[in-house]
């Protein structure tokens, strides 16, 4: 009887066993699955982003990208992101999904020779950019994702140029580029200050929504809307925006909008709108410390505290608004009608709320 007990212990011990090597050998093959799924979806991505991008003249190479793990980053803690492929003294770190929380942190590690980090994100979400984003080396960094993104006062440690770009990143025939299709980024609460390591800031985006919000690096801060795409080669930075989709989207998902309670602040700032009829809706305070204030739009421009230090440059296809003083600062009254090719009087400052033009000029032009 003991020797049957024994015998069925020991079967029982060697079925879990057994058990247990397929459930490692099963979740061995779905990671193998996985990552063949990853690199059909960065082959068809490939054939995909060819077909939308030809519009522009351009067309995506093949890239060697298998030195470059595809992770999936979700940190409350500080964690480490080793470099990804290294081409040129460039890194691309490329992931399914990222996610950082406000109690968490991540280092990106490069190397002395490093020009710039490219962090590409695959997610049809919205990644969510929070805590301690740091380079271990001061250089510049991009981050891509198509399906938006999330910012909740990140703290950009060690990265002096910084772009945020809620679409698709790629190698072209003019150099790496990214591509704006429907992606959105959405800014609560950060704060970016003078003193901070970020010295130029350019965000990206379908749309644009910012609340309660400071965002102020050194050098210059660049927010542009729409369909587009923006590339970077030896020559330089370029955009392209000779094409835009037609699409029902809600024009409000197309546009720049900052709350009451924001503030833009730069030596000097530029808002683009570049959809047909997406307005821009500057409820908080833009200021420029030291150069011009430029606005382009393809819609109505809404504007309400203002000073920039130099020259305000205004060139769209729409209207300028200012609240009305009449109206409790409520209701909208039009500043300039885009017909006025030419205007800089400077008795019009009076009809925005708080308003200062140091040298006393407002150029506004119809396209």
């Amino acid at each position: 009887m003991t020797k049957e007990k024994s015998h069925l212990k020991n079967k029982k011990q060697e079925n879990m066993m057994n058990f247990g090597l397929k459930e490692i050998v099963k979740k061995l093959n779905m990671l193998r699955f996985f990552r063949k799924i990853m690199a059909y979806v960065l082959i068809f991505s490939l054939l995909w982003q060819n077909n939308l991008w030809a519009v522009y003249g351009l067309y995506t190479l093949e890239e060697d990208l298998n030195g470059s793990t595809v992770r999936t980053y979700s940190g409350r803690r500080a964690g480490i992101v080793e470099p990804g492929t290294i081409r040129d003294n460039e890194i691309h770190n490329v992931f399914e999904d990222l996610q950082l929380f406000e109690d968490g942190g991540v280092v990106f590690t490069g190397a002395p020779n490093t020009t710039k980090i490219y962090n590409r994100i695959y997610s049809a979400d919205p990644i969510q950019l929070s805590g301690v984003i740091e380079a271990d080396y001061p250089l510049p960094m991009v981050f891509a994702n198509p399906g938006g993104m999330v910012l909740e006062n990140p703290d950009f440690q060690n990265i002096h140029d910084l772009t945020l770009a809620a679409g698709s990143l790629a190698k072209t025939n003019k150099g790496m580029a990214y591509r704006i299709d429907e992606g959105s980024l959405n800014i609560n609460k950060t704060f970016i200050q003078e003193e901070n390591d970020v010295k130029n800031l350019s965000l990206a985006g379908r749309g644009i929504q910012i609340q309660q919000s400071f965002l102020s690096p050194s050098e210059t801060l660049i927010l542009r809307a729409g369909q587009h795409i923006k590339g970077w080669n030896s020559e330089g930075e370029w955009v392209s925006e000779d094409y835009v989709e037609d699409d029902d989207s809600p024009l409000l998902d197309r546009s720049i909008i900052l709350d009451d309670t924001t503030i833009l602040r730069s030596k000097g700032l530029y808002l683009e709108s570049l959809d047909d009829d997406a307005s821009i809706h500057a409820g908080g305070l833009l200021q420029s410390t030291e150069e011009d204030i430029i606005i382009r739009a393809r819609g109505d421009v809404y504007l309400d505290k203002l000073f920039a230090h130099r020259n305000l440059k205004i060139k769209t296809t729409g209207r300028v608004f200012s609240p009305s003083r009449s109206q409790g600062g409520r209701t909208p009254s039009i500043l300039f009608r885009s017909a006025d090719r030419l205007y800089w009087v400077s008795r019009n400052l009076l009809a925005i709320k708080e308003i200062a033009i140091a040298k006393r000029r407002i150029n506004i032009a119809h396209k």
